[in-house]
């Protein structure tokens, strides 16, 4: 979650194809009060256009424990663990997004927060902000 947008999309559309109860945003930078206040806004303004969207999004939850030092500044830990994913499984995560998020999900899941829970994790891309750190990881690779 860096602007709210996907977040509020993802929502609204877990809940108009009842896919989900629960969704789960992963701060990449601010806190969770803001992020809060931002995606019910973005929320608000899509009902404003399309009536028809749901009257209740799914139910929202936004995790800024894995933020990081600031945005598109991973920690050692999450850089460590973006080479262990794509060494283990050949997929590419950044270290501005979707690594911070992947990390946040392993967290959760480590301290039970997803026990029980069937979880999709969605990959919005990102790569070219691997890319643009690469200086970053050569040492780590």
């Amino acid at each position: 979650c860096g602007s709210g947008g996907t977040a509020a999309g993802v929502a609204l559309g877990a809940a108009r194809y009842e896919v989900a109860k629960e969704v789960r945003a992963i701060a990449v930078c601010d806190d969770a009060p803001t992020f809060e206040r931002v995606i019910h806004r973005i929320i608000d303004e899509a009902r404003e256009i399309d009536p028809s969207l749901p009257a209740a999004p799914a139910r929202l939850i936004v995790d800024d424990s894995a933020k990081g030092p600031a945005y598109a500044v991973a920690s050692d830990a999450q850089k460590a663990f973006i080479i262990d994913v794509a060494r283990a499984s050949g997929l590419l995560f950044d270290p501005v997004y979707t690594g911070k998020a992947l990390f946040a999900v392993r967290e959760a899941a480590a301290r039970g927060e997803l026990d029980g829970k069937r979880v999709l994790f969605i990959h919005t891309g990102g790569l070219p902000g691997l890319l643009a750190q690469a200086d970053d990881f050569r040492g780590l690779v």
